[in-house]
């Protein structure tokens, strides 16, 4: 088993170190060395980078995903491996960048607290902690911060961080008494769940969960689903009843009847008015002067209120309910 193991990581190496180039691939689409040069995140030492620095050419030869930037160089004891200043910083991963075809991962370990080479003393802004975070109960920050992630989820086209992302939405914004919103991106969140069948998810998230999709259920969305995700609470049986939930039909999201339980919003029909071009997210979020997290959160509420998952049947549903004029 060793052996075959061994066998493995040679023809990978193979692959990615070889000297010759591999076959081409179609037009448009990554070849092999692409996509596993992509899957690599490499560390590396200095405060700038030179064209014949060892990360520039893995860069632009190997095509790595991305590298990880530390103040602190542990074999050698010292500071000063990757970080020095804001400044620095900022000259560093632009020359990094400038190198890449493919935009670079550029990570940091920033937790905050004990962890962070993002230092105060060299310039950085004080960054809270996971534990005054969660003390602070900071629904604003929490929905800032969820932002961030929902475009890293994105990038990596990671299902299930999205999934929980958006559980953990639809609950701040039910927090804020924004319901209509809450209840839009929890139904997202239960059509990108039910392939999969990821329950863990929101189970994890514990009674206001439980509230929330009960709630849902209440509007008839997906009540099947939800109620096979509401048996997986602990202590489901005590919680809620057999006649807490209603048990008729259950009715797909993607293909329920041309009614909407929340309208669209001004900036959603914005939105929506411009998904009928070709322009992508960043296209749109530039036009409108928002950020592309910010108009993903539209077409997400979008998506949920019409029932549907994919752009081009938003633009159609929304024309069968006369939202947008035909064409």
């Amino acid at each position: 088993m060793r052996r075959n193991h061994c066998l493995v990581f040679i023809a990978i190496g193979l692959i990615f170190f070889a000297g010759t180039k591999p076959a081409a691939a179609a037009e448009g689409t990554p070849g092999l060395d692409v996509k596993i040069g992509q899957m690599i995140m490499v560390g590396f030492r200095g405060l700038a980078v030179s064209d014949d620095h060892p990360v520039v050419r893995d860069i632009r030869e190997r095509h790595i995903g991305g590298v990880i930037l530390f103040d602190y160089d542990v074999p050698t004891r010292t500071y000063g491996r990757n970080i020095s200043s804001a400044k620095q910083l900022k000259a560093l991963t632009f020359s990094l960048q400038r190198q890449a075809t493919i935009p670079l991962y550029i990570a940091v370990d920033q937790e905050g607290g004990r962890i962070g080479r993002l230092k105060e003393k060299n310039g950085f802004p004080a960054t809270v902690s996971q534990k005054r975070l969660g003390t602070q109960d900071d629904l604003k920050l929490a929905l800032q911060v969820l932002d961030a992630l929902d475009e890293i989820a994105e990038r990596t086209h990671n299902s299930r961080y999205e999934i929980e992302i958006l559980a953990l939405r639809a609950l701040a914004l039910d927090r804020q008494a924004k319901t209509g919103e809450a209840g839009a991106a929890l139904k997202q969140a239960l059509a990108l769940a039910r392939p999969g069948g990821f329950s863990r998810v929101f189970v994890d998230l514990g009674r206001p969960m439980v509230e929330l999709l009960q709630r849902i259920a209440d509007q008839n969305h997906a009540e099947g689903l939800i109620q096979r995700l509401l048996a997986e609470f602990p202590n489901a049986g005590k919680s809620q009843q057999a006649g807490d939930l209603p048990g008729t039909a259950t009715p797909d999201p993607l293909t329920s009847n041309l009614t909407m339980i929340d309208p669209l919003t001004p900036r959603e029909l914005e939105i929506l008015n411009l998904l009928r071009g070709s322009d992508g997210v960043k296209e749109i979020a530039l036009a409108l002067h928002l950020s592309p997290a910010t108009v993903k959160r539209h077409i997400n509420n979008i998506y949920a209120k019409l029932g549907v998952n994919k752009r081009w049947n938003a633009v159609a549903r929304a024309e069968e309910l006369n939202i947008l004029p035909p064409r």
